[in-house]
């Protein structure tokens, strides 16, 4: 987090939501990756009825093991260009 929660401006997106959401803040990404879906293809997420993580969509919750499991392998392909 780059911001504290309520210090960014609200997306258009989330203004219609019909659940309690903390306020908008901003982040910093410490690294970006284009990471195949293959490689993450194998882990499942317990939180999303037990698919396949890539199949979860933007926002979904992710299961602890499997979201460090996805961490691990975005810096294993961001090594890899270097």
């Amino acid at each position: 987090m780059a911001s504290p929660p309520g210090s960014a401006p609200l997306p258009v997106w989330a203004t219609n939501l019909n659940w309690p959401t903390s306020g908008a803040f901003e982040i910093r990404w410490i690294a970006i990756s284009d990471t195949p879906f293959r490689r993450v293809g194998h882990l499942k997420n317990c939180l999303n009825e037990g698919l396949a993580v890539p199949v979860g969509r933007d926002g979904q919750e992710i299961e602890e093991e499997a979201g460090r499991q996805v961490c691990e392998i975005v810096d294993e392909v961001v090594m890899e260009w270097y």
